[in-house]
């Protein structure tokens, strides 16, 4: 509970609701989905399997949230080391080009392939993918046309 309620808090904290109105002729956030630089992210409270979340974030248009900078760490992660051992990537197939590994990590103990948020030290750590945690999904914005279609 207290990592719900942290997340929580760090998300009202972070990142500014995005505000979808009709004149909107750029990029709308979709509703319930908040805005951080050019995607959008949604937080899921319902612990699943790190598979489950990625299948969960493909039927609703995403992915788990994948990290480029500090701004984004903030995030339950789509990183994992599954197809070769030590060679991490991203589920959305976008560069695993921020890193913010824990002491030690990673470290592959007995099989970690996952990637999550230590919250107290806010660093990464690899875990074994069949733990059930809270997760995060994110969309790359699709422009609005002067039609609002």
């Amino acid at each position: 509970q207290f990592f719900i309620c942290h997340a929580a808090i760090i998300l009202s904290l972070i990142f500014l609701k995005c505000a979808c109105i009709g004149l909107c002729l750029d990029k709308c956030c979709p509703e319930g989905w908040t805005q951080s630089g050019s995607r959008f992210f949604i937080f899921f409270y319902n612990s699943k399997t790190w598979i489950n979340t990625e299948l969960s974030c493909i039927e609703i248009g995403g992915n788990l949230a994948s990290i480029h900078s500090s701004d984004d760490s903030r995030f339950i992660l789509g990183g994992h080391d599954g197809v070769q051992e030590g060679v991490w990537q991203w589920t959305d197939g976008s560069p695993f080009d921020f890193k913010s590994w824990g002491y030690g990590a990673p470290n592959n103990y007995t099989g970690e392939n996952c990637l999550s948020v230590n919250w107290g030290a806010n660093l990464w750590n690899d875990y074994r993918c069949y733990y059930r945690l809270p997760y995060m999904c994110s969309i790359r914005p699709v422009p609005r046309t002067r039609s609002g279609h």
